[in-house]
């Protein structure tokens, strides 16, 4: 980077008594704001070619062209630079393509009720992490959109612990995968056996109002 980048270069021999002064070919470096790197080349199959790098607010662009001015206009490939630079530049922005998700409630298969009774079907919500950076950055063309997919399955199969993994939120641009948020449950629960059914029968059976005076009056 430190060398690609320096237009000249002055130095001498070991001894002092010959100097050297090297121009750097990268006509951009001084005739194109931003410019910080680049290498000229030629060869005869594939012409007089140049690959370079511009930085403008924050974005980085690099370019590479091929048989540029070949024959025999070497300098084309300094006009094409500049087009193919001011294009990036003019087209491809940030943008924070961050939203919120609403998250559901999970079905949870076979799972014991928190309140206790079995005549309501058992829900947990689900939540990405609060820590999490609200923030997605992306450099994208100006008709480029984002896809935001939630995987969340409806239920899961008891038992679940809280903090469990069960999903994620991706955001999707040109068909990859660019960032991944995974979502977790809130809470937790056993899975429902024949013999907690007994437990909570017997339970509510001995707390109905009214038993304690059956007992004492037999």
């Amino acid at each position: 980077m430190e060398i690609t980048g320096t237009q000249s270069y002055y130095f001498t021999d070991v001894d002092g008594k010959r100097s050297f002064s090297c121009t750097n070919h990268n006509a951009l470096l001084s005739s194109m704001s931003g410019a910080f790197s680049g290498k000229t080349g030629f060869t005869g199959g594939a012409g007089y070619s140049y690959v370079g790098s511009v930085k403008s607010d924050g974005r980085i662009f690099t370019i590479a062209l091929l048989g540029c001015g070949w024959p025999p206009h070497k300098t084309w490939k300094w006009s094409d630079a500049r087009k193919l630079f001011q294009y990036g530049m003019d087209r491809f922005h940030y943008r924070d393509v961050y939203e919120e998700v609403p998250m559901p409630d999970v079905l949870i298969n076979e799972g014991i009720p928190l309140s206790g009774g079995l005549d309501k079907p058992v829900f947990i919500a689900s939540s990405m992490a609060e820590d999490r950076e609200k923030s997605v950055k992306l450099l994208l063309a100006d008709d480029e959109k984002v896809t935001v997919k939630t995987s969340i399955p409806d239920k899961i199969e008891a038992p679940v612990k809280k903090g469990q993994k069960i999903g994620s939120v991706t955001y999707w641009l040109n068909n990859k995968p660019v960032k991944e948020y995974p979502v977790y449950l809130t809470g937790g629960t056993k899975r429902l056996t024949v013999i907690w059914c007994l437990k909570n029968m017997v339970t509510r059976y001995l707390s109905m109002p009214g038993f304690s005076q059956i007992l004492t009056s037999s």
